[in-house]
């Protein structure tokens, strides 16, 4: 039995080992994209904060208060989760500066 003979023989076993090769190498290309773009939504998520609350925020602080690359409503929002989460009353709180921080 020749060379020629046993890889006619195996041609179809051949070509199925590839195209399994072929998969697993896409897959291993594809998921990690597509994990990391599940992971960048779920970290994307906002959240609609009342105008209420916004503008309590801001206004009961009473205070100067510098914004550094943050606008009113990220600020809003952070006045009212540190007051939330300290239990401290918006009059009381005082920030000097709100900054953003690019990770």
């Amino acid at each position: 039995m020749s060379i020629k003979d046993v890889l006619q023989s195996w041609e179809s076993e051949i070509g199925i080992v590839f195209a399994i090769l072929i998969g697993a190498t896409i897959l291993y290309k594809v998921v990690p994209i597509f994990l990391s773009m599940v992971r960048k939504a779920d970290t994307e998520k906002t959240v609609e904060v009342p105008e209420t609350v916004r503008n309590d925020a801001l206004l009961s602080y009473g205070g100067q208060l510098k914004l550094i690359n943050v606008d009113e409503k990220t600020a809003a929002l952070i006045i009212a989760i540190v007051s939330h989460e300290t239990g401290i009353p918006l009059s009381q709180l005082q920030f000097k500066s709100i900054k953003a921080l690019n990770t």
